[in-house]
């Protein structure tokens, strides 16, 4: 398996081991593990990519119903991932009454960890498994985005699990992406989901480009050639802009013309090179 630190170019991998340092060794589930398992520093070091998926996927703002646990099996770390109580009574009085239709994904797909993955056959075989368990959305080999849209907005478990899946990889290549353009001398990220993601740390000034919920219900069923119904379940599933738009150091109301969105964006850029960041 390789290591985070070997893939990840040098100053992406700074920010790397500090989120380590500071929030993933500081968990106490970890803090535990290592205690009870004896764990030397070197065994540490082996398993930080390890203790950062853990860490990550145990994320609470993701209210999954699956909840992840470290064990410790000849002398290597592993996930697994197991039912919490409460999913499990929903899901039985859900299939006793026959109100819904439920997809079963093979334990064997939910206990995968990154060695597995490492290796060329297991991503193949695992490619296999979750190609079958999600046939649905899939046509001509490629995920039909609408079907996907379908199947995880109006479905917090769905999206949740989806999440989990993604947001890991997709923060692994923005740190590439920061890395590859350090010379620049602003780089700017586009992240739909940056406080749910928990993305905002990897930036140092945040800008919300913000609409009013109607604009935003209209655009979107527009982009998207989406009901109304389509819209909103996806709109729900996010915070709201407005929300966002209290965390941004800048905002842009995005409410009108193209002209006066392009002045907005004109003064936050006049302002950060000049230095006035707050």
């Amino acid at each position: 398996m390789k290591k985070v630190s070997n893939v990840i170019p040098e100053k992406s991998n700074k920010m790397y081991e500090e989120f380590i340092s500071t929030r993933v060794l500081n968990d106490k589930d970890i803090i535990d593990f290592i205690q009870v398992n004896n764990f030397t520093k070197e065994d540490i070091y082996n398993n930080l990519e390890k203790f950062y998926q853990y860490y990550i996927s145990k994320d609470v703002s993701l209210d999954l119903n699956h909840k992840p646990k470290l064990s410790l099996n000849n002398g290597e770390v592993n996930i697994t991932y197991t039912e919490t109580e409460q999913y499990k009574q929903y899901r039985l009085a859900s299939q006793l009454g026959n109100k819904i239709k439920t997809e079963y994904i093979a334990d064997r797909i939910l206990t995968y960890c990154f060695e597995n993955l490492s290796k060329t056959k297991e991503k193949g075989l695992l490619a296999r498994e979750l190609i079958r368990a999600c046939n649905d959305i899939l046509e001509n080999n490629k995920i039909n985005r609408r079907k996907l849209g379908e199947l995880v907005f109006g479905n917090s478990n769905n999206l949740n699990i989806l999440n989990s899946i993604i947001h890991p990889e997709i923060r692994r290549r923005i740190l590439e992406e920061i890395d590859k353009n350090n010379d620049q001398e602003f780089i700017f990220i586009d992240v739909a989901l940056l406080f749910e993601a928990k993305f905002d740390d990897l930036v140092d000034k945040i800008i919300v480009v913000y609409v009013d919920k109607n604009t935003q219900l209209t655009r979107l069923m527009k982009r998207n050639s989406i009901s109304e119904k389509e819209a909103v379940s996806r709109i729900v599933s996010q915070m709201s802009p407005l929300e966002k738009a209290k965390l941004g150091d800048y905002t842009i109301n995005n409410n009108l013309d193209v002209i006066n969105t392009y002045e907005q964006v004109d003064k936050v850029l006049s302002e950060l090179k000049k230095g006035c960041c707050k």
